[in-house]
Formats: C-alpha cells, structure tokens, sequence
C-alpha cells in the first residue's frame, strides 16, 4: 500500500500527531470517503426510494465497515477506492464518464493497493465495451484509443509510485521486502508461486 503508507507517514511526522492518532485520521477521513461515494452510488443503481436505501443500508452494514471507526489497519482508503471504481465504470458504460477519467483512475489503483491488479480484466471490459461503442469509425483511431488509455493508467500509477518514492523493482525482486517474487531462495523460499505455498493453497 504504497500511497497509504506515503499518507499515514506524512500525519505521523506532523506536530502533535501519535502514531495511533494518525491511523485513526487515516480511517475516519477514509470512512467519510466511503459515506460520500456509498450515497452516489446507491442513487445512481437504485431505480426507486426503497432500492436506494436498501442498496444504501447494505453498503453502510459490510463488515468492512469497521475500518473506518480508528482501527489500524492499512485497507481503509481501498474500499471507498474500489467503490468510485464500480461507479465510475458504470459512468463510463453509460457515456456520462469519459473512458480517459475512468483509465485514469483506475491508474490511481494500483497504487493504494496491489490487489487492485484483480480490477484489471475488469478495466480492460469497460475500456472495449466503450470504444466500440464510440463514433470512430477507423480500426486505427481504436487502437490509438486503447494504447492512450493503457499509457494514462500506467502514466498516472508511475507518478503516483515516483512521487511516495516507491521502487516497484525492488519490491518484486527483493524477498526481504516482498513475498511475491522472492528470487533469491536463500532469504525467502514461501513466496507467492513456491512450491510450498502453491501445496498449501491446494490444502485449503
């Protein structure tokens, strides 16, 4: 959680601010996110009164909710994030969201948490379902669209990376740091594809 741990740093090193306090301002501000985006997204799903609140009173009950009540914890910022992901593809579907917004943020993703590489095949969805539904007419001005996007949201991650002073690089080949990619055995042989963990996984 690169951008998290930049943000909890930051309140940390500010005057008068705990540790403690500055995971509980990293929470409440990302639990009042999630209350603002929960609000629009149930306005714009339900089709009347009772589907919003309904869809409403489900957001607000997750069990992730607890997140946004002081708890320490690293996944606060990620669930109103994932949230304005699902509305702004939907924005996106229904041309009221221009396909570079969506790729743009969608380049903000990857950078408050890794598991939000799972959204990908999702992204890649929306971005076909709205070109083709586009005026272009010319298979090239397809192509053109679809690599500008791939740049942005690569483009707006690498800033984002580059500015909390994340080195990508080393977080995958370096098992001290990770546990993805640990190429060097001698240090950390359980990383994602060991073979011990792929038993372990089998196990489950």
């Amino acid at each position: 959680s690169p951008i998290v741990y930049a943000l909890i740093q930051t309140l940390y090193h500010s005057p008068y601010i705990s540790s403690l306090l500055a995971y509980q301002i990293y929470s409440w501000t990302s639990g009042i996110l999630y209350l603002g985006i929960a609000l629009l997204f149930s306005r714009k799903v339900g089709r009347n009164l009772t589907e919003k609140s309904l869809l409403l009173c489900i957001l607000l009950s997750l069990g992730f909710v607890v997140q946004f009540f002081g708890y320490v914890e690293n996944y606060a910022l990620l669930f109103p994030a994932i949230l304005t992901f699902l509305l702004l593809g939907l924005l996106t579907l229904e041309d009221k969201c221009h396909i570079f917004a969506f790729s743009a943020f969608t380049g903000v993703l990857f950078p408050i948490h890794f598991v939000t590489f799972a959204f990908i095949p999702s992204y890649c969805i929306v971005l076909y379902l709205s070109i083709i539904k586009s005026d272009a007419k010319k298979i090239s001005t397809y192509f053109l669209k679809t690599a500008f996007c791939a740049l942005l949201l690569l483009g707006v991650s690498a800033l984002l990376f580059t500015i909390v002073n994340f080195d990508i690089l080393s977080y995958l080949t370096n098992p001290k740091q990770s546990h993805l990619l640990a190429f060097n055995n001698t240090t950390a042989s359980y990383s994602v594809f060991a073979p011990s963990h792929i038993l372990d996984l089998i196990n489950l």
